[in-house]
């Protein structure tokens, strides 16, 4: 963006000298199809091997908390899944944990690994 800045401004002053600036306009136009294609350019999600098994346990947990949070008679087969709770919770905990690395901080919150939009359970 600078450049193009820097081009731009390059250009105005060429053109009020009243000089030549069909060079300064075949760079420009070089740099605007540059600036395009990386736009449309799709960045690499590098995907680790736990994180599939990190999604599956936050949708257990989603579950688990619609059970609690239900008003109605709780089942023996649903309070042997709340049971489980514990130690979900415990094994996302070091999966999230195991993740992390030193440049973890760095990434913005938006690119770290969420729950699929709308995914209901």
């Amino acid at each position: 963006e600078g450049k193009k800045e820097q081009l731009e401004g390059m250009l105005a002053t060429a053109k009020q000298q009243a000089k030549k600036t069909t060079k300064l306009e075949e760079n420009q136009a070089a740099l605007n199809a540059k600036l395009e294609k990386l736009k449309q350019i799709q960045p690499i999600v590098a995907r680790r091997p736990q994180d599939r098994e990190i999604v599956t346990l936050r949708k257990q947990l989603r579950d688990l908390d619609a059970i609690e949070s239900s008003k109605q008679l709780v089942s023996l087969e649903d309070m042997k899944k709340l049971n489980a709770k514990p130690q979900i919770t415990q094994r996302l905990d070091e999966l999230e944990a195991e993740r992390r690395g030193w440049f973890f901080e760095a990434v913005p919150p938006e690119d770290h690994l969420q729950d699929k939009p709308g995914a209901k359970g």
